[in-house]
């Protein structure tokens, strides 16, 4: 079913292909950071999200795969640039493409493990792509002859649609490269724990928060926990509620996570922080229900919230542009409350 807001994969595209990220700084040298004594973080991806691995006796666990085939090749050289030991899991945090387009490069025999309804929410993205790269190419040539018959005293308005002809065309490169890898062993409720060399690792399945099918990574014995999207630390976060998004059990279970014992904190987007994170991510969107609770009780309608629900708090936080999209969101959660 279409809507009228802008679909995740179209919205990926969009930071990919314009050079715009939640996190980092496109242009930067990509290294694996270390971040404690057997997790590296890797750094200087541009639209992705953050991706770590944790380097253990028996091999390499890494937690989400980059937002496109070419990130999924850096981020295993940038791996065997720590270590030879063999990746045997790829952890998905949750289904959106800046987490999961680069697993198609990683090496055969890797499993991959993901929340269960990741796949369902996959096919989402899968029937997208196949639509495109029917539709892209008619769209392709009609631009182009557009362009052929604008005169040479159109020349603004030739760059402005030769500039919209080169993201069509990226556009459609990159569905054609991309293959949808799905998880071989799935998560439904609770969690799993994986033992690997010295080193355990809890996959927790917090029930739905950002999205219908997230997980978060907890390494016990480094005391570092990676929060997947239901982070966006120092930015306006997106809340899929076409997936099944919930921002009430999203504050629930980053309370939970303020109790336990970590360390370091790796968001979705943003910097690795610690335990204060997870308390700006609560405030926001407490703050965030508040504003559209208010809204609701006044009678306003959701386009009237998404123009004048501001946020005068956190007016500072990065990709400003996501918020109607997350007012959209909440409206669509408390509606049905």
């Amino acid at each position: 079913m279409k809507k009228q807001c802008t679909c995740w994969l179209g919205l990926i595209l969009f930071l990919s292909l314009t050079g715009l990220a939640f996190s980092g700084e496109a242009g930067q040298d990509v290294k694996a950071v270390s971040i404690s004594e057997k997790i590296y973080l890797i750094s200087g991806l541009s639209g992705a999200g953050n991706v770590v691995f944790l380097v253990a006796g028996q091999g390499v666990l890494v937690v989400d795969s980059g937002a496109s085939p070419a990130d999924g090749l850096i981020i295993v050289e940038k791996i065997r640039s720590v270590t030879d030991r063999p990746i045997r899991y790829v952890v998905l945090t949750h289904s959106h493409g800046d987490h999961v387009f680069g697993l198609q490069s990683f090496p055969p025999g890797t499993l991959i493990i993901a929340q269960q309804n990741l796949t369902k929410n996959m096919q989402r993205d899968d029937d997208e792509i196949k639509d495109n790269l029917v539709k892209l190419p008619a769209r392709i040539t009609a631009l182009k002859e557009k362009i052929a018959l604008l005169g040479k005293k159109q020349k603004t308005l030739r760059l402005t649609e030769e500039e919209s002809l080169k993201k069509l065309e990226g556009q459609y490169a990159f569905y054609k490269e991309l293959q949808l890898v799905r998880p071989q062993i799935t998560l439904d409720n609770g969690k799993m724990t994986i033992s690997l060399g010295g080193e355990t690792v809890e996959i927790i399945n917090p029930g739905p928060a950002h999205i219908d099918d997230n997980l978060l990574v907890y390494f016990p014995g480094q005391k570092v926990v990676h929060m997947g999207d239901m982070l966006f630390y120092r930015h306006h976060p997106y809340i899929d509620w076409q997936a099944g998004s919930n921002t009430a059990t999203w504050i629930a279970a980053l309370r939970d996570v303020q109790t336990w014992p970590v360390e370091k904190v790796i968001p979705g987007h943003g910097p690795v922080a610690g335990k204060e994170a997870l308390d700006e991510q609560i405030r926001y969107l407490s703050d965030l229900r508040a504003a559209v609770a208010s809204g609701l009780k006044n009678g306003h309608t959701l386009e009237q919230m998404k123009k004048s629900i501001v946020l005068p708090a956190w007016k500072d936080l990065g990709f400003p542009n996501m918020l109607p999209y997350a007012v959209e969101a909440v409206y669509h959660e408390l509606s049905r409350d």
